[in-house]
């Protein structure tokens, strides 16, 4: 089955497979390495307090307007976000439960809101519903979760965690899938004792089929070149490859030249999207540098400002 989808992938033209993993063991051994973490979070609502006033309103707002803004809020954020995957129209109805799919259980005491900037304009969204009322020595310590937030700055996505903690009778915000492992906004905490992360997992998967088009692609922070010999079991991303790349794009085909780093197509797959360092991979004997100093350069070369994550499943 695997062998189909890939088979039909690449003759596609698609130069990437990736997937959300049930298990860890499956995928390795189908090229599959796993490219972005992911974290659930907490924050104490009540000792949350922020280290600079946080710009932006909260509007809560119903079904159809965050059917029609939010989703550009999204493209915004996934423009700017190593990882992050098309969500398309019959997801965010099917997330809102608008269409749902049988057998599929979606909240429908869920909230939705919008954060605007001072132009009014949509810069971050929630959606989130509360647990089931809870008290602790006579005074209320409830629940409120994110099921889905994002914002297109860090100060953007604060102000809706801010929001979420201000609500009355919470005691703790809890975001339980599809988090960064590790949030920015928690550096603007007074305290950020006062969040914390759990359930740290490899979330986003990927797997290189075509490598001249897929490094081609991606642009690199620190401008570089650097010789690829890729291994690779089935076939796919086989081969030794030249790539050379900077901030404003990049170029990448096969080649005669000797190789400066030899790896396998999971360890390609794995710092593809800048989550895990090539550097990691040296020291675990899972890459081998033939030109001294390669392994750093293209560790550098593949890094990336922001940590990759995409808010979508798949």
């Amino acid at each position: 089955m695997m062998a189909g989808e890939l088979g039909a992938a690449k003759e596609r033209g698609e130069p990437l497979a990736g997937l959300y993993a049930a298990e860890y063991p499956i995928y390795a051994r189908f090229g599959f390495g796993p490219a972005a973490e992911s974290a659930s979070w907490h924050l104490d609502a009540r000792a949350a307090r922020w280290s600079r006033e946080l710009p932006g309103t909260v509007e809560i707002v119903d079904l159809p307007r965050a059917l029609e803004e939010a989703p550009k809020v999204y493209d915004r954020v996934r423009a700017l976000t190593p990882g992050a995957v098309d969500r398309p129209a019959w997801s965010w109805e099917r997330g809102l439960g608008l269409v749902p799919r049988e057998g599929e259980s979606v909240p429908k005491d869920a909230l939705t809101a919008l954060c605007r900037d001072e132009d009014g304009e949509a810069v971050g969204y929630v959606r989130y519903k509360f647990g089931e009322e809870r008290w602790i020595h006579q005074r209320p310590d409830n629940v409120v979760e994110a099921l889905d937030l994002f914002a297109v700055d860090v100060e953007y996505e604060a102000r809706l965690w801010k929001f979420l903690a201000d609500h009355d009778w919470v005691g703790e915000v809890v975001a339980k899938e599809l988090r960064r492992s590790d949030e920015l906004w928690r550096e603007l905490l007074v305290d950020r004792r006062a969040a914390w992360s759990d359930e740290h997992w490899e979330g986003e998967w990927v797997r290189v089929l075509d490598p001249a088009a897929a490094l081609g692609a991606r642009r690199y922070e620190v401008p570089g070149r650097i010789v690829l010999r890729i291994t690779d079991k089935d076939g796919y991303a086989d081969g030794t490859f030249a790539l050379d790349g900077g901030p404003d794009g990049a170029s990448c085909g096969p080649t005669a030249e000797s190789p400066e780093v030899t790896l396998p197509a999971t360890v390609l797959a794995s710092i593809y999207l800048g989550g895990f360092s090539a550097a990691r991979y040296a020291a675990l004997g899972l890459l081998d540098e033939h030109r001294p100093g390669a392994a750093a350069r293209l560790a550098a070369m593949f890094h990336t400002a922001i940590a990759p994550w995409s808010p979508t499943g798949y």
